[in-house]
């Protein structure tokens, strides 16, 4: 097993001796959508613009206990620059990603009022699934080559995702949620001898989710 995988176990076992399951533990399950700004970092790319895109996908939850939770998404998500300069061009650059972030919620109810704050961390895996461009003045993407901005797209990204969820719990037991996260790439997306780049994704999401069974009082 790798160290990440290493980490991520022990991490998860240590957190389950300290405070095993109670009799509130609900599992819930759904679909997640949402818009994304995005940005990348190095200096392989200088004096670019956000690029805009699309995040959909679905999610897991996992309440264990009344004030945490443990959410799981699959998600494809849009990341890239706009405005990119390439010799006497500009170029738009976007990357779709099948992510897979986990994160540990902190869940705060807002009074009696059925609503929770929930800010949140975790760890996030993602697979590039493609890469396209667009030279100024093209109205159409072509694929990416392999040397793509003067580097070499790698396959696998990590990332850290933080951010805070707003909940809604109805009485028959589904739930809504408004998020706002920020993710920071971890690895190197782009690499080259004049540099290497890294994805910065800001993402507003909407989920709805259905328990799987119902919650003991």
């Amino acid at each position: 097993m790798r160290p990440l995988g290493k980490l991520l176990l022990a991490g998860a076992l240590t957190l389950w001796c300290v405070r095993a399951p109670d009799a509130y533990a609900q599992t819930y399950i759904g679909l997640t959508a949402g818009a994304t700004v995005a940005a990348m970092t190095g200096g392989l790319i200088e004096r670019a613009d956000v690029a805009f895109g699309a995040a959909v996908g679905a999610n897991f939850e996992w309440q264990p206990w009344q004030d945490w939770m443990i959410d799981g998404e699959f998600l494809f998500t849009q990341k890239g620059v706009s405005n990119v300069p390439e010799g006497f061009d500009r170029i738009d650059f976007r990357q779709t990603y099948l992510e897979m972030p986990v994160t540990l919620n902190r869940v705060i109810p807002i009074r009696r009022s059925g609503w929770y704050v929930s800010p949140y961390l975790g760890v996030a895996a993602g697979i590039n699934r493609g890469c396209d461009i667009r030279s100024e003045g093209e109205s159409e993407y072509e694929e990416c080559t392999d040397t793509t901005l003067g580097g070499t797209a790698t396959t696998f990204e990590f990332g850290i995702p933080l951010g805070v969820a707003l909940r809604r719990v109805h009485p028959g037991g589904s739930r809504l949620a408004f998020e706002a996260r920020y993710a920071l790439g971890l690895t190197t997306v782009l690499d080259a001898a004049g540099g290497s780049a890294r994805n910065s994704l800001f993402t507003f999401l909407f989920s709805f989710a259905l328990p799987l069974g119902r919650a003991n009082p």
